[in-house]
């Protein structure tokens, strides 16, 4: 990887607009460099917030009767989720 990005490549590998970016420029919370009008942001830098940032995935699922299990980004245990009714077959 590249020590600095483009706003273009930034955007790209963190799936956010360049709006965004400018967003987290502005609060300083992702390095960056300027060349005049050109600004490069900082890969390292851009990757550590993004893995700060990121969720961790729940083990938790809600089986709903036709073989598909949906994962829920919360920590709390399955059995505090209502039940749903089985697909009748």
């Amino acid at each position: 990887m590249m020590p600095y990005l483009t706003i273009k490549e930034a955007a790209e590998l963190a799936h956010v607009s360049r709006r965004t970016l400018g967003r987290w420029r502005t609060a300083k919370r992702i390095r960056f460099i300027t060349f005049g009008r050109s600004i490069r942001i900082d890969s390292a830098s851009l990757r550590e917030f993004l893995d700060r940032r990121a969720r961790p995935q729940s083990k938790c699922a809600i089986n709903i009767g036709i073989n598909v299990n949906i994962f829920i980004g919360l920590k709390s245990p399955c059995s505090s989720f209502p039940k749903l009714k089985e697909a009748q077959s």
